[in-house]
């Protein structure tokens, strides 16, 4: 028993856990041995004593009195526990209260927040320190606030100040407390609900603020929706009504919805349309239906409302054929932000027209706007699979020849999943052309780990005659994912080859740097490619050798810190950094590097010397 005991003060978290497990379970069978400690032992072991009381709880009801005894003790460590075993054992530990009354003020943060839990714990009456769970909430320290909000909802619910007093706490900045205080309000359902709604409704802006945003939390009656509604419309307080309407969800979006038809057939004022605008785009794609309105905001002549109603059907959706002619629309006005606005909401588009993705191809390939181009491809790509219909034409400028289409052409086919990546296996398979062939292989590298099932073809481009077809397959190989590692028998091959292209053995580095961590196959290879006279291969291979994380590496990369190269010195100390702590034996050589003239040289020893120390 005693060896379990002492085990609570083992720095190890199993042991401890395992320790306290076993407390717990013997139970009242510790009491001799925690009140030997008590009062005989160190104070390191009354400490672990008075935490062993704690935790079998009223158990150690036999223990009250020399568990009081610590509370005028001169070791501050022990008070605390002691106070939270005589809190454990509960109202058979009232007499300790005196005791508890008569601790040397003042008290530090925690032993306040302990003293206070303790006492609702040991009174026979704890709503009587109501005041004392009012100040704690208005604490600076969020514990402390904690524990005054969870003690005076479990002991004062009935007290109809409750809410008003703690509403504050529903905005706390701390996570935890703001959590729990919107959820203890919730707990006090209907009685709760109609408190915060008059409180929303009350003159202090302050709280009618917090509780506007608390109140979509409930279930809202009627009259508590159409009270956030108006606020939503007015000037003031309408970001809270916003917040209170989006927590409601899709209890209260019917009604959200409805009123804004009204307004937008009204033609409403833009700044009362803008604050609904808001409030369907924090809603996202939940805003369903909403697609016809926004559309016809487009034939307003307002243009910051135009772009406003745009940049909600980019982040809602649409499906209405009617609402994608309106976008269109705005393509056709000689303003740049308006159209690039317009091809990011064609992007959303649930059900594109094939005329749609039509055009989106073409700006992609042909527009003079470098912005419109790079919109028009992020739009397909977030189309996915709904612009099946577009593959087609988007495959004849993935392999065209204006090079910045054809990047372009693969970064909306690598934002695409399972359809896309079919159709580019399929024509890839039917494809004559190497050109066509190593095209379709950028696509895939921007697909990256998700072109998974295309790898096999990859492999078999490996095999070609064609170098600038390899280098593609190795470049996409290199942002496979780990299921291309079967692939570093040939890469490696490729790598060794002297008769291969520079750029050829340069995309070999690249993917085993991506691909090789923790393969001893690839460390000689590497360190012969970085001796190799090409510098640019030497250069990459050190790279290379410090992702592989092998600290067999560290007598090469400790040797490269000396080369009379710099780029090769700054690479070899940056290598080095990623193998850690295992680096170790570098940091003479290292902090030779810090009296170099070369900045790039001296930041990365210094970087590398803070990461193989650990910090």
């Amino acid at each position: 028993l005693l060896d379990t005991l002492l085990e609570l003060g083992i720095d190890n978290g199993h042991i401890r856990a395992e320790a306290r497990r076993k407390i717990q379970e013997f139970g009242a069978t510790m009491v001799p041995v925690i009140r030997k400690e008590l009062e005989t032992g160190t104070p390191v072991r009354k400490r672990l004593a008075a935490q062993a009381a704690e935790l079998i709880g009223p158990r150690a009801q036999p223990l009250i009195d020399v568990l009081i005894l610590q509370l005028a003790s001169e070791d501050l460590d022990l008070r605390g526990p002691a106070l939270a075993a005589l809190g454990g054992i509960g109202a058979p530990a009232r007499r300790a209260l005196s005791a508890i009354a008569r601790l040397p003020q003042p008290l530090d943060p925690e032993t306040k927040r302990l003293v206070m839990i303790v006492r609702s714990r040991l009174m026979a009456d704890p709503s009587k320190l109501w005041s004392s769970y009012l100040r704690a909430s208005r604490s600076a320290l969020p514990r402390m606030r904690y524990a005054g909000l969870v003690l005076a909802f479990t002991w004062c619910r009935q007290r109809h100040d409750l809410v008003p007093q703690f509403l504050v706490l529903t905005r706390d900045p701390d996570p935890e407390v703001r959590k729990k205080a919107q959820a203890l309000m919730v707990g006090l359902g209907t009685r709760g609900r109609d408190e915060v709604a008059a409180l929303a409704q009350g003159k202090n802006p302050l709280r009618s603020v917090q509780a506007m945003m608390l109140l979509g939390h409930f279930d809202l009656t009627v009259p508590q929706l159409a009270f956030l509604l108006s606020e939503l419309e007015k000037r003031s307080r309408n970001q809270a009504a916003a917040q209170g309407l989006l927590v409601a969800g899709s209890a209260a979006y019917p009604a959200v919805l409805a009123r804004f038809a009204v307004l937008v057939r009204e033609e409403a004022a833009p700044e009362v349309l803008d604050r609904f605008l808001n409030y369907f785009r924090g809603a996202g794609t939940i805003a369903s239906g909403a697609g016809k309105e926004l559309g016809l905001l487009l034939a307003r002549p307002e243009r910051e409302l135009r772009m406003h109603a745009l940049a909600t059907l980019r982040d809602t959706g649409f499906e209405d054929p009617r609402v994608e002619a309106a976008i269109l629309g705005q393509l056709r006005a000689k303003d740049r932000k308006l159209a690039e606005m317009a091809i990011a909401a064609l992007g959303s588009s649930r059900a594109p027209s094939a005329a749609m993705l039509g055009l989106l191809v073409d700006l992609l390939g042909r527009s003079k706007n470098s912005a419109i181009r790079r919109h028009a491809a992020q739009a397909l790509g977030k189309l996915g699979d709904r612009a099946a219909a577009g593959y087609e034409k988007l495959a004849l400028a993935l392999e065209g020849t204006d090079v910045r289409g054809k990047q372009l052409a693969a970064v909306a086919f690598g934002a695409m999943d399972a359809e896309a990546l079919g159709f580019l296996m399929d024509r890839f398979a039917g494809s004559v052309s190497a050109g066509q062939r190593a095209a379709i292989l950028r696509a895939f590298g921007e697909m990256g780990s998700r072109a998974r099932p295309a790898i096999p073809l990859m492999q078999k481009a490996l095999e070609s005659p064609d170098s600038k077809l390899r280098e593609a397959s190795l470049l996409a190989l290199a942002r496979a994912g780990d299921a291309a590692r079967v692939a570093l028998p040939e890469i490696l091959i490729l790598l060794r080859d002297e008769q291969a292209g520079l750029e050829l053995r340069l995309a070999a580095c690249t993917a085993l740097a991506e691909l090789g961590v923790g393969d001893a196959r690839l460390l000689r290879p590497l360190i012969v490619a970085s001796e190799s006279s090409h510098k640019e291969l030497a250069r990459l291979s050190l790279m290379a050798l410090g992702e592989l994380s092998l600290v067999e590496a560290l007598p090469r990369l400790t040797e490269a810190l000396a080369d009379p190269d710099p780029q090769m010195r700054w690479r070899a100390a940056f290598a080095i950094g990623r193998l850690g702590r295992d680096g170790v034996d570098a940091v003479p050589a290292l902090k030779a590097r810090l009296e170099y003239t070369d900045a790039a040289v001296r930041y990365q020893a210094e970087k590398a010397l803070r990461e193989v120390r650990g910090g």
